[in-house]
């Protein structure tokens, strides 16, 4: 059986990836964002007509869904309520050596 700290250290790595997944998530919306910005321009790739005059194209894998986006929300506060817990469990003396939850 791991020790309070060592669950601790594993739940923190689960956060920093969780946070990861998030923020490629994100950064992926804001990329189709800024691409849309100027959407008289813009075609999505193997949809309908295409103008001639469009130059930026977005491929529908470049999109992520909602669904995409709440499973990693999701993810992350499991991840984070984790990590509280297992910070919880640490006794008090081992926590000096201890970098806290950002949440706590």
């Amino acid at each position: 059986m791991a020790s309070p700290v060592d669950d601790y250290l594993t739940a923190r790595k689960a956060v920093e990836a969780a946070t990861c997944a998030v923020e490629d998530v994100v950064h992926r919306i804001q990329m189709v964002a800024a691409i849309t910005r100027d959407w008289h321009h813009l075609v999505i790739a193997g949809g309908g007509p295409h103008p001639a005059e469009a130059d930026q194209v977005i491929s529908p894998q470049e999109w992520p869904s909602v669904q995409e986006l709440d499973r990693a929300l999701t993810a992350y506060r499991q991840a984070i309520h984790a990590q509280d817990n297992a910070w919880l469990r640490v006794p008090a003396d081992r926590r000096e050596t201890l970098e806290p939850p950002e949440s706590m």
